[in-house]
């Protein structure tokens, strides 16, 4: 660049040194020539000397133009490059500024956008540049706009004003403009420069403030106090409606006035002077009360007023506000009435000074806490504290109060002989006149019986509805049971059909895991029916020192060398009439889940111990039995929290890593005390171990199902049979096995399809084997059914569940026998042989 500048100037120096080369010799000719015919050349040789230095000074002129022609060249193309770098500057600084520059062509059209203007706008200086700048203009240029333009085109003033453009979006924005003609060397405008702000948001601010203000004039104006500022002289600068209408003028005539000029008394003029020159005078809020008489009555005012000050801190003036006083004067032998009433609260009311010294107890804090009013007068409230409440809590607490809040809290006191009160209470700050703290107020009721009271109703509710899930529990596990075992049946069945027609080894081996598997489900059902307390119980008689004597045996084996087994019972204690493997697998359970809390060794005691029914009323209300035996589990471990304690006779609720408990076990374990009449009970406290406690009443009434013998043989016959059962597969394994024996086998779905059967040949049907639960007849009505049919007709019954109301029900209705599912076909075919023998007999 700095060689394409300069080159003008190198071939101007050549031209010259051209021109001098070519002139000089002539004019050194044309001199010598003027000299010699003018006489002054003496010599041919002086001529020759006079020509040469002519020619040598021209050259030498020649030469310093030259130079000084280059140095002038190289000065002007320094100055345009300063002048192209102070432009860049520029071009920098409009790029940088943060409002929008634009020029615009005296057609109107815009020649220069920064970025400024971009973000504003929203068109980038490609898209805009060269356009017409009517495009920022949501309508055709009005008259005003155009007459600016042409001021400005004149040459004029800058001007600037506020109007509503359009984005490249389309939203309308207001922009704050300043506008600047641009003129040349000749007087020509040659563009307009114009700077441009959005001021839409602060335009917004602007309304919103003009409306909040008109809004608190109005709420000023609506406020039945009267509200007021004057200005160093005392005269008023601003009013509101009330304040008027005490003068009986209106603002304009109140504005600019004095009390006096407003024909206020003098003497209460005089008040309100003093009082506003006390407030500039010492800086803070002033109050005084004072009578004035207004429309022929007396009444009473209390004038607040504070100083008005600059935006430097100077008070140039006072606001206050002036209330009506004269029904709370009036009310003042109300709130002595009042004070007479705490007197007589039932509530527990004391106050106390900003130190928390008790200046004042009402006669029911004498009754409650047992103080006299000179012992707790002089005293803190400290002497109520039970112990147990953080020194946290009461931290807060008085912050709070301290902060001027009040506080409502539930919390225990203690009472001068040392029990415990449980109130309610709020406390509260009592600010002085002055705006401070002097002291406190606090209000309590006493709430200990209701609390004890709400105690017990929670467990009472709890236990009502522990009992309602296990009890909706029992429904589910008895449903599934009945499902499961029919199930079961039906594969027992074939596999007997199997083995009776098997051959091979192999067979015979899949036919006694088949057998296995089933046993194994029943098992299961059993158990699900167990923690559900709807399983029958066993009755036998249980030697309780033989029962925990073969559990500690069992558990001195398994568990690990580090957790101590002890017993403490003893020997002499009364049998039970109970089912002995529930309760072994109830001790067991609880013995187990003691190991899983001890991880690191304990000590696990087993014991057992009689009772009187009396001693454990709270578990059982009006208990049945005059006494009970105690079987006793505790362990050193871990412990649990009240929430845990509260759960763990929740079905499938267990506190394990997964993958070691399924939350059954305590489940069950409270099955089988309630379903022997009895009740439970937990000690425990994190860190400290656990306590079970098993109430099992000593004269249990059971009720017990026909306990299930397994025959050795299978007996056949020759009888006629009615089968009715619903489940197809297995109404077709028990016929093709019953006639395998000899036996005639008819065969029905339901219940009225069977009594339809008996009655079209109740002379050849010599027993019925039915399913107890079917669809389309309860099972009591079918069995009643059949009586009436045939009264002499022996009924044998087959369940996978049964209620035992149920079985109760059947038995009364005439059913000589129930077989439960899954079951044996010896059983089975044992069973009608007896029935059958029976009826035959």
């Amino acid at each position: 660049m700095k060689r394409f500048v300069n080159r003008p100037a190198s071939y101007g120096v050549a031209v010259r040194l051209l021109i001098a080369a070519a002139i000089v010799p002539f004019a050194s000719d044309a001199i010598a020539e003027l000299g010699a015919s003018a006489g002054l050349y003496p010599a041919a040789w002086t001529r020759i000397v006079h020509a040469a230095l002519v020619a040598l000074l021209l050259l030498l002129v020649t030469i310093e133009q030259m130079f000084t022609l280059r140095r002038i060249d190289r000065v002007r193309q320094v100055a345009l490059e300063d002048v192209r770098r102070s432009e860049e500057r520029m071009r920098m600084q409009i790029d940088r500024m943060p409002v929008a520059c634009i020029t615009t062509t005296p057609d109107f059209r815009i020649a220069s956008w920064n970025p400024a203007a971009q973000r504003i706008f929203g068109w980038t200086a490609e898209e805009i540049v060269g356009n017409s700048a009517a495009m920022l203009l949501p309508q055709p240029m009005t008259i005003e706009l155009r007459v600016l333009w042409q001021r400005l085109l004149a040459g004029d003033a800058p001007a600037s004003g506020a109007n509503e453009n359009v984005t490249k979006d389309g939203r309308r924005i207001l922009c704050r403009w300043a506008n600047t003609p641009l003129i040349d060397d000749y007087g020509r405008v040659t563009a307009v420069l114009s700077m441009a702000e959005d001021v839409t948001e602060e335009n917004r601010a602007q309304v919103a403030l003009r409306q909040a203000e008109r809004r608190h004039r109005e709420l000023v104006d609506q406020l039945p106090h009267y509200i007021f500022s004057v200005d160093a002289d005392d005269r008023y600068i601003a009013v509101n409606a009330a304040a008027c209408q005490t003068f009986g003028r209106p603002p304009h005539e109140v504005i600019g006035k004095t009390a006096i000029e407003l024909g206020v008394p003098a003497e209460v003029a005089r008040v309100w002077t003093d009082m506003n020159a006390k407030t500039r005078a010492r800086g803070t809020i002033e109050t005084v009360d004072m009578e004035a008489s207004i429309g022929g009555s007396t009444r009473i005012f209390r004038a607040i007023t504070s100083p008005l000050r600059d935006e430097n801190g100077a008070v140039i003036g006072i606001t206050g506000v002036s209330l009506d006083i004269t029904e709370q004067r009036a009310n003042e032998t109300a709130v002595h009435r009042l004070m007479r009433a705490v007197e007589q609260l039932d509530e527990v009311m004391f106050t106390a000074d900003l130190d928390g010294t008790i200046t004042y107890v009402n006669p029911a804090f004498v009754r409650v806490y047992g103080y006299t009013r000179e012992e707790a007068i002089g005293c803190t409230p400290r002497i109520l504290k039970s112990g147990e409440s953080s020194q946290e809590f009461y931290a807060q607490f008085w912050g709070e109060l301290l902060a001027g809040r009040s506080v409502r809290i539930e919390y225990r006191n203690r009472a001068k002989d040392g029990t415990l009160v449980d109130v309610i209470g709020s406390a509260s700050p009592l600010i002085a006149e002055d705006g401070k703290i002097n002291g406190f107020v606090a209000v309590q009721q006493d709430v200990t019986a209701q609390k004890r009271a709400a105690e017990e109703r929670r467990r009472f509710e709890e236990s009502v509805a522990h009992f309602g899930k296990l009890e909706s529990l029992g429904t589910l596990a008895g449903g599934i049971a009945h499902d499961v075992n029919n199930i079961l049946s039906i594969i027992l069945t074939h596999a007997s059909l199997l083995e009776r027609h098997a051959d091979e080894a192999r067979i015979a081996q899949v036919v006694a895991t088949i057998k296995r598997a089933v046993q194994r489900g029943a098992t299961l059902s059993q158990q699900i029916l167990t923690f559900a307390r709807r399983a029958e119980i066993k009755a036998e008689c249980v030697e309780v020192s033989k029962l925990i004597m073969e559990l500690g045996s069992m558990i001195s084996e398994t568990f690990p060398r580090t957790i101590q087994v002890t017993f403490d019972f003893d020997p002499e204690l009364p049998s039970l009439t109970a089912d002995s493997g529930k309760l072994h697998q109830a001790l067991l359970n609880l013995c187990v889940n003691a190991r899983d809390a001890m991880p690191d060794g304990g000590e696990l005691t087993i014991g057992a111990c009689a009772v009187p029914g009396e001693s454990i009323a709270h578990l059982i209300p009006n208990p049945k039995q005059r006494n009970y035996v105690c079987l006793v589990v505790r362990d050193t471990g871990t412990g649990m929290s009240d929430e845990t304690r509260r759960r763990i006779f929740e079905p499938f609720y267990t506190t394990k890593e997964k993958g070691r408990g399924t939350g059954l076990g305590l489940a069950l374990v409270y099955g089988v005390v309630q379903s022997h009449g009895g009740a439970i009970d937990v000690e425990s406290r994190l860190g400290y171990g656990t306590t079970f406690r098993l109430y099992i009443p000593i004269e249990t009434p059971v009720a017990s199902l026909r306990s299930q013998a397994r025959p050795a043989g299978t007996v056949n016959g020759t009888e006629s049979l009615l089968v009715i059962e619903d489940e197809t597969p297995l109404l077709d394994a028990v016929k093709t096995q019953l006639r395998a024996c000899g036996y005639r086998v008819l065969t029905a779905n339901n219940g009225p399809e069977a009594i339809e059967l008996l009655g079209s040949s109740a002379a050849g049907v010599d027993a019925v084997l039915m399913d107890l639960g079917m669809p389309k007849m309860p099972a009591v009505d079918l069995v009643r059914a059949l009586r009436a049919a045939a009264p002499r007709l022996p009924i044998v019954a087959m369940t996978g569940y049964v209620d035992p109301e149920v079985h109760a029900s059947v038995v009364a209705a005439g059913v000589a026998c129930v077989v439960q599912k899954p079951f044996e076909v010896a059983e089975l075919l044992r069973c009608l042989r007896e029935v059958l023998e029976a009826s035959a007999a």
